[in-house]
């Protein structure tokens, strides 16, 4: 924009912000001239907020994989499986399965679980039940998983893992962040595990180890 030229006037003009320059003062001078000064954006106030981290957590699950089968009821769309824990445990339900005879279940380890099945058919597109009736669970296969979330911070990650009083044994290295993730199979379900992880830099070819604080989740 032109600016106004009026001899023994001033006249301010603003343009439009960009990176560089955010307003132009074009001042007159006695003589018919005028001088410009620029505002550019270091003499503005850019401080921002930094965004905050998400924080380091992990949590333990233990599952038992457990094979249900039972017998095929005829004309059967599906079937409900429940399961209950102990004897004086509750039926609840688990899963749906169609016209099969046989699913696997993940479930908490450490107890022993009992099923019964429920066959239905579809009729006007809603669901007719038939009674509950009992249904075998293999063999329960036990398991546990560590997962740990947000980590960053090093060059490589351990996982390691303490069984009952024993000492801790490296399961796991990965030079991958974010989420990691381990499991171990067939452990026992009456011992107690224990994981921590620790990440290390490399300083002249040799690592160097910490032991990364989490927070249970």
């Amino acid at each position: 924009m032109k600016p106004t030229n009026t001899a023994g006037t001033t006249s301010t003009t603003s343009t439009t912000e960009s990176s560089s320059t955010i307003a132009t003062v074009n001042t007159s001078k006695p003589d018919g001239t005028y001088s410009s000064t620029a505002i550019t954006s270091s003499q503005k106030n850019t401080s921002a907020k930094p965004k905050p981290t998400k924080p380091m957590t992990y949590y333990i699950v233990k599952e038992a994989k457990i094979r249900v089968s039972w017998k095929k009821s005829k004309g059967r769309s599906g079937y409900v499986i429940y399961a209950k824990r102990g004897k004086k445990g509750r039926y609840k339900r688990v899963k749906t399965v169609k016209k099969q005879t046989k699913a696997t279940l993940l479930l908490e380890s450490g107890s022993k679980y009992y099923f019964k099945v429920k066959p239905y058919r579809v009729k006007n597109k809603k669901r007719r039940y038939d009674k509950m009736r009992k249904a075998k669970g293999g063999k329960p296969l036990n398991s546990i998983r560590v997962t740990y979330s947000n980590i960053s911070g090093y060059q490589g990650y351990v996982v390691e893992m303490k069984t009952g009083s024993g000492k801790y044994k490296k399961v796991k290295e990965t030079s991958r962040g974010g989420t990691i993730r381990f499991e171990k199979k067939k452990i026992n379900p009456k011992k107690k595990y224990q994981f921590r992880l620790k990440g290390f830099r490399k300083v002249r070819g040799k690592r160097i180890y910490t032991q990364i604080s989490v927070k249970k989740k």
